[in-house]
């Protein structure tokens, strides 16, 4: 298993999640869609979610995402597939959960305020390290939320409203549920996400 680099998954991972795709007009999967995160598209600000998963729409924006897939490379104790309750407890696991969720968490905010997402539903993403992967959701975010990035220093994002974001990513990587890709739990859970998603 490579663990320098999640490239070598993006092919497994895209077959896991065609499998679902049925009909084929089901969604349309957007690799590597670049998210401003301020609206005009003026600075170069921005987040990109290795796959976006939504359809295209008349008017403007054309794109309209369900949710979207983070992933991190694996770690070398996954090499041999352990069951995903031993993953959670291997060196880096959960510093690579907390990293995705807070890239998941910025690029759904970059979707809402680009209206590619709805603002006052929940967004859902698919968070992968390796073969292993969570379901999880964010939102609505409020309007401060909404300005402050969990990834990168934003001078008009409130300290505050930054603190309580950390805490509250520490309690999802502490209460997370990994699936290994190629189980039937694994099969329901993109199913569920595919569905829950689809707005």
């Amino acid at each position: 298993m490579n663990t320098k680099s999640e490239y070598p998954l993006y092919g497994l991972i895209l077959e896991a999640i065609l499998l679902h795709k049925v009909p084929q007009t089901r969604f349309t999967i957007f690799p590597q869609l670049y998210l401003h995160w301020h609206e005009g598209a003026t600075s170069r600000a921005g987040d990109i979610p290795d796959f976006g998963i939504g359809r295209y729409a008349e008017g403007t924006p054309h794109i309209k995402l369900y949710g979207g897939i983070e992933i991190k490379s694996g770690t070398p104790g996954m090499e041999l597939l352990p069951p995903p309750d031993q993953v959670l407890t291997q060196f880096g696991v959960r510093e690579k959960l907390y990293f995705l969720l807070s890239q998941a968490e910025d690029q759904a905010k970059a979707a809402v305020k680009q209206n590619m997402l709805p603002k006052f539903h929940q967004s859902h993403w698919l968070l992968f390290v390796g073969p292993y992967f969570a379901s999880v959701s964010f939102g609505p975010f409020d309007e401060d939320e909404l300005i402050t990035r969990a990834t990168v220093e934003n001078d008009s994002g409130d300290y505050g409203v930054f603190v309580r974001m950390m805490k509250r990513r520490e309690v999802q990587v502490d209460t997370i549920s990994l699936f290994r890709i190629g189980t039937d739990e694994a099969v329901e859970t993109i199913e569920e996400f595919l569905s829950d998603t689809h707005m």
